[in-house]
C-alpha cells in the first residue's frame, strides 16, 4: 500500500507540489445553469491615504479539467487544518479573510524574513488603511474606514460588542460583506465558491513569496529540531533528515497513530522516532495523493467509502508514462465504479450494453496494474483503516462483470423486469447482509464478502445462509431502525423481501460457478426435466439455479405457504399468519415435515388446493418421502433458506401476474 502511495504521488504530482496539492471544490451546484463564483474583494488606492472596497467575481468553470486549471491559478490549497493559523488567501470561508489571515500572514513573512517583499507591502497597507484593532489586540476588517454602505451601523455594532471575540465579529463582517456581493453582483452566497483578496486588481496569491508559504505550511515537519537521522517508513531507505511530525500536516489520509504512547515501540514517546519516520520525498507524494485520492479515487458502497489503490507492474517518471498513466486509470476508475454500482452509471437497456461492451473491449490493457481496495471510515481528523482488499488484478473484475451480466440475463428471462434488477455488484452485495449502522465490526462481514470475490477466495455457504436468513427476519419484523437496509415503500415490503432472497439465490450460483463457495454438501444431481411435474417456467428455474432434489423439495414447498398466504389476504388478513410458522433461526427435520403436513390442512382451508397446487403438494411429498428412512442432507437453517427461496419465486410470480393483468 505504501509503495502504490509513493508512485501515485511521483506520477501524480510531476514534481510541481503547489499543482499537486490544489483542492477541488465539494459545493458545486448540481443545477448546470446555475452559476458557481470565485468572489474578488479588491483593496485599491483611490484617494491619498485611504483604501475602497471592489467586487469583482470570475465563473469557475464546470469542467473538471478546466476547474483544475483556474483553481491552480488562484491557488486553492484549503484551508489551514485543525487549530493551525489560517493563512491562505483563496478560500471558501469568507470570514477567515476578514480576520486572521492578513496578521497570519504577516507573521508568518517576518518569520520567513520576507518583511520587505512585495506580498508583504500590500499586506500591510491593507491591515493599516481596512483593518482594526480590538481591545485583545486581533484585528478585523472595518468596513467603516472602507467607506462602504452601512459603515456606521458597523461602527456602532463594534462599539456595542467590542468584547466580543475577533472571531465572531470577523464573521459579523462577512455576513455584510456577502449582503453587497448580493446587491453589487447578483450573486446569491449559495453561488460562492471562493473568496479572494486582490491590491490594486492584482491578485495576491500570484505576489511573491506566496507560493513559499503554502509550501512552508505543507512541509513544516522538515524545519526545526525534530529532524533526525533514520530509516523512511515509506520507502525504507536511510536517510541523514527524516520527521514524525511531518504527519500532522496531512489533512484527509492520515492511517497512523501518531500521538499514542501505547503504539510506540517499546511503549515509550521516543518509539514514535524510530517507527513513524518519513523522508521529504516521500511525503511530497502523501501529500498530493492525499489530494488526489479522493477527487479521483474514492468510491462508495452505501455508508461504507474506499480507496482505489493502483500498484502499477511497470513505472517511469517520463512524459510519456504519464499520458499512460492518465489513461489507465480512466479505465481502471471506470470499471471499478461500474463494478462497484452498475446502477448509478446507466439509466436503461441500451446504455447498460453499451457501457458493458466498452468495458469488455478495454479488457488486456490495464493488466498493467494491480488493485488495493482500502476500506475507511473518516471521522474529522480520524483515518480508520476497516481493512485492505490486496494485489486484485483488473481482469478479475472483468471476469466477474461477465458472469454478472450472464446471471442478469437469466434472472430477466426468468424472472422478468430489467437486466440490471438481476445485477450483482459490490452495491447490491451491501444490501443482501443485514448490517447493524452502528457497529463498526459489522463491516468486517461484508469485507470478507468483498476479498473473497475479488480475490477468489472460499467463501463460507453457512455463514451466507444465516445472513440471508437474519436479512428475511429483518424484513418481515420491519426493524430497519439503525441498520444499513433501506425501508420500502409502504405496501412494497413483501416485493422488496422476495427480490432480496431471489439475489441471494443468484450470488449463491455466481458464487458455485466461480468454486469459491465452501462448505457445500455434494447432493446427488437431479434431472427437473424428468423428476419433477412443474410448469415449464418453474422447471426452467430450477434448473437453472442448480436445486437439489431436497431443495428443490423445500422450494415447492415455500411456494406452496406463498399460495395459503395469498388465501390468508384474500380472506381479510392484514399479515400472512403462515409465516409464523417458519423459525428463522432454523427448522430440523421433523419441523420441516411437520410444515408439510400442516399445509395440506391450510391449502384446504383457504381452497388453494386445486389445479396447478396439488400437483406441487403431491410433488413435494413425494420428495420429502424419499428421505423418511434416509438421513436429510440439509441443516436447519439452509431447510429455511430454501423455504423461504420458494416463498420469494411465488411471490415474484405473483407480482408479474399482476403486472401483466394490469398491461392488458
Amino acid at each position: 500500500m505504501l509503495e502504490a502511495i509513493e508512485l501515485l504521488g511521483k506520477t501524480v504530482g510531476g514534481g510541481d507540489l503547489i499543482a499537486g496539492i490544489i483542492e477541488d471544490l465539494k459545493n458545486i451546484p448540481k443545477d448546470p445553469e446555475e452559476g458557481f463564483y470565485l468572489v474578488k474583494l479588491d483593496f485599491r488606492e483611490e484617494e491619498p491615504g485611504k483604501l475602497r472596497l471592489r467586487f469583482d467575481f470570475e465563473e469557475i468553470p464546470k469542467n473538471k479539467e478546466q476547474r483544475y486549471e483556474f483553481l491552480t491559478r488562484w491557488r486553492h490549497v484549503g484551508n489551514a487544518s485543525g487549530h493551525n493559523p489560517q493563512k491562505f488567501l483563496t478560500t471558501n470561508q469568507l470570514h477567515y479573510l476578514t480576520g486572521q489571515v492578513i496578521p497570519n500572514l504577516l507573521q508568518e513573512l517576518s518569520s520567513q524574513g520576507e518583511e520587505g517583499s512585495e506580498l508583504a507591502r500590500k499586506l500591510k497597507i491593507i491591515r493599516e488603511k481596512a483593518f482594526s484593532c480590538l481591545e485583545g489586540g486581533e484585528v478585523v476588517l472595518d468596513l467603516g474606514r472602507l467607506g462602504i454602505a452601512g459603515e456606521e451601523k458597523a461602527e456602532k455594532e463594534e462599539s456595542k460588542q467590542g468584547k466580543k471575540k475577533a472571531k465572531e465579529q470577523a464573521k459579523q463582517v462577512a455576513d455584510v460583506l456577502v449582503k453587497l456581493v448580493e446587491q453589487k453582483l447578483g450573486i446569491k452566497k449559495r453561488q460562492v465558491g471562493l473568496w479572494t483578496l486582490l491590491f490594486n486588481g492584482e491578485p495576491l496569491v500570484q505576489a511573491e513569496p506566496y507560493d513559499r508559504v503554502i509550501l512552508r505550511y505543507r512541509l513544516a515537519g522538515f524545519e526545526g529540531e525534530d529532524l533526525v537521522a533514520g530509516t523512511c517508513l515509506v520507502c525504507g531507505k536511510e536517510k541523514e533528515k527524516v520527521s514524525a511530525q511531518a504527519f500532522k500536516r496531512l489533512k484527509f489520509f492520515k492511517p497512523y497513530i501518531t500521538d499514542k504512547v501505547g503504539f510506540a515501540s517499546g511503549v515509550s514517546e521516543s518509539g514514535f522516532i524510530r517507527n513513524f519516520l518519513i523522508c521529504e520525498e516521500c511525503f511530497r507524494s502523501f501529500l498530493v495523493v492525499e489530494n488526489y485520492l479522493p477527487q479521483h479515487l474514492n468510491f462508495r458502497v452505501g455508508t461504507l467509502s474506499f480507496l482505489l489503490l493502483p500498484t502499477f507492474i511497470l513505472f517511469s517518471d517520463s512524459p510519456a508514462w504519464r499520458q499512460e498513466f492518465s489513461r489507465l486509470m480512466n479505465k481502471l476508475t471506470r470499471k471499478t465504479q461500474a463494478f462497484t454500482d452498475l446502477s448509478a452509471l446507466i439509466k436503461g437497456e441500451e446504455e447498460l450494453e453499451r457501457t458493458l461492451e466498452e468495458l469488455f473491449e478495454e479488457e488486456g490493457i490495464e493488466d498493467q496494474a494491480l488493485l488495493n481496495f482500502l476500506f475507511y471510515q473518516k471521522t474529522q481528523s480520524e483515518f480508520r483503516i476497516l481493512g485492505l482488499i490486496k494485489d486484485v488484478a483488473p481482469s478479475r473484475l472483468s471476469r466477474l462483470f461477465r458472469r454478472s451480466n450472464a446471471l442478469a440475463q437469466e434472472g430477466r428471462r426468468l424472472l422478468g423486469g430489467e437486466v440490471k434488477d438481476w445485477w450483482i455488484d459490490l452495491t447490491r452485495l451491501y444490501y443482501l447482509l443485514p448490517l447493524r449502522g452502528r457497529d463498526r465490526a459489522e463491516h468486517k462481514k461484508l469485507l470478507y464478502l468483498y476479498q473473497g470475490l475479488l480475490r477468489g477466495e472460499p467463501i463460507e455457504y453457512s455463514f451466507l445462509v444465516k445472513e440471508f436468513l437474519e436479512l428475511a427476519h429483518l424484513y418481515l419484523t420491519g426493524r430497519f431502525e439503525g441498520t444499513n437496509q433501506r425501508k420500502p415503500n409502504s405496501g412494497q415490503e413483501e416485493r422488496a423481501l422476495a427480490t432480496q432472497l431471489l439475489h441471494a439465490g443468484f450470488f449463491l450460483k455466481l458464487l458455485r460457478e466461480e468454486g469459491i463457495l465452501k462448505g457445500v454438501k455434494d447432493l446427488p444431481s437431479f434431472e427437473p426435466d424428468q423428476e419433477l411435474m412443474v410448469n415449464q417456467e418453474m422447471r426452467e428455474y430450477l434448473k437453472s439455479i442448480n436445486y437439489s432434489e431436497p431443495q428443490a423439495a423445500l422450494f415447492l414447498l415455500g411456494y406452496l405457504l406463498n399460495e395459503v398466504g395469498k388465501g390468508q389476504y384474500s380472506s381479510g388478513h392484514q399479515s400472512k399468519p403462515v409465516l409464523d410458522k417458519i423459525n428463522y433461526q432454523g427448522m430440523n427435520w421433523s419441523r420441516v415435515l411437520s410444515l408439510a403436513n400442516q399445509l395440506f390442512e391450510k391449502l384446504r382451508q383457504y381452497d388453494r388446493l386445486r389445479g396447478q397446487n396439488e400437483i406441487l403438494y403431491a410433488e413435494m411429498k413425494r420428495l420429502l418421502d424419499r428421505y423418511r428412512q434416509d438421513k436429510w442432507p440439509l441443516g436447519p437453517e439452509e431447510n429455511v433458506f430454501y423455504i423461504l427461496s420458494g416463498y420469494a419465486y411465488g411471490t415474484r410470480a405473483t407480482v408479474l401476474k399482476k403486472e401483466k393483468e394490469v398491461g392488458e
